[in-house]
C-alpha cells in the first residue's frame, strides 16, 4: 500500500558545512546517514523539548530534510539563526517533491527508520495519483504500531523526546556527543524516571479530541493524541498501564 504524505516539506541543505551542522543541532547521528540509510531525528530546544521532527536523506549531492509542512517558515528561521557563518544553502524543493510511504507487499529499498513494519519512505517526483490509500489508512497504520507524528503527537515547543518514544523510533544516539538539548536528555535517560510515555489504545464509545484528559476516577493520568478508526494515541503514566481508563464518553484499554 502507499500513501501520498501531503503533509510533509522537503528542505535540500548543500555546502561544505551540512554534515557537520546537522551533527551538532539534531539528535541522531549524521555520520551513520548513507545513500541506502535515511535516519530519523528531531532538533530540540536548549531545554531538551521537542520542538520539530525530521526523516534525514543523503540526497543529490547534500542532505534533504523531511519536516512537517505548516512548520516550513519557522524552521527555516530556525536552521537560518543556527548556521551562522556555516557554509550551507537552503533550498525548498517541496513543490518539485513528495514523500510516499509504502508498506505491506511493498519491498523497501529505503527503509522507514522508526520501524521495521513502517515499510519504506521514498522521495519522488512522480505526479502519483492512482493506487494510493487514503490518509486514514496510513494513520491507522501508524497508531497500530504506536508510531507518534506531529502534531497532534507530538508538539512543538512543548512534548519532551523520551516521554514521546523517540528513542524507541530509533531517533536519538547517546554516543554521538553533543547537540541542542543533549544534556537535559541524556540527564533523563540515565537517572531513569520517566513516568509516562505514548501507548496505543483501544477506544470504546466517541473517540476523545487530542489533548482530552484521560482520568481514573477523578486523577488525570494521561492525555489523548490522535486517533483512528477505534484505535488511538495516548501519553499516559506507566504505573496505571493495566487499568480502565476514560476519556469523556470513551472507555481506554492500552494494548
Amino acid at each position: 500500500m502507499k500513501h501520498l504524505l501531503e503533509h510533509r516539506g522537503l528542505l535540500h541543505l548543500t555546502g561544505d558545512d551540512v554534515r557537520s551542522f546537522l551533527q551538532g543541532l539534531l539528535t541522531n547521528d549524521i555520520h551513520k546517514l548513507t545513500p541506502e540509510k535515511s535516519l530519523y531525528a528531531a532538533l530540540l530546544t536548549p531545554q531538551g523539548k521537542f520542538l520539530y521532527d525530521f526523516f534525514v536523506y543523503d540526497w543529490q549531492g547534500g542532505v534533504l530534510l523531511e519536516y512537517y509542512k505548516p512548520m516550513a517558515a519557522d524552521i527555516l528561521k530556525k536552521l537560518t539563526l543556527y548556521r551562522l557563518r556555516s557554509k550551507i544553502t537552503f533550498t525548498d524543493v517541496s513543490d518539485q517533491y513528495m514523500t510516499i510511504a509504502a508498506w505491506g507487499d511493498e519491498q523497501p529499498n529505503l527503509k522507514d527508520p522508526r520501524h521495521e513494519k513502517m515499510g519504506m519512505r521514498y522521495i519522488t517526483a512522480e505526479k502519483l495519483s492512482d493506487n494510493l490509500v487514503p490518509a486514514s489508512e496510513y494513520h491507522a497504520h501508524r497508531i497500530a504500531l504506536t508510531i507518534p507524528e506531529m502534531p497532534d503527537d507530538l508538539i512543538s515547543g512543548d512534548s519532551f523526546p523520551l516521554l514521546s518514544n523517540m528513542e524507541e523510533l530509533h531517533a536519538i544516539d547517546y554516543q554521538k556527543g553533543c547537540y541542542v538539548g543533549q544534556e537535559v536528555t541524556a540527564r533523563s535517560k540515565y537517572r531513569g524516571n520517566l513516568r509516562k510515555k505514548i501507548w496505543t489504545v483501544k477506544i470504546e464509545g466517541d473517540a476523545p479530541a487530542p489533548g482530552t484528559p484521560i482520568r481514573i476516577g477523578q486523577r488525570v493520568v494521561g492525555t489523548m493524541l490522535s486517533h483512528a478508526n477505534d484505535l488511538g494515541l495516548a501519553q499516559i503514566e506507566n504505573e496505571v498501564a493495566a487499568q480502565k481508563l476514560q476519556a469523556e464518553k470513551a472507555t481506554l484499554t492500552i494494548l
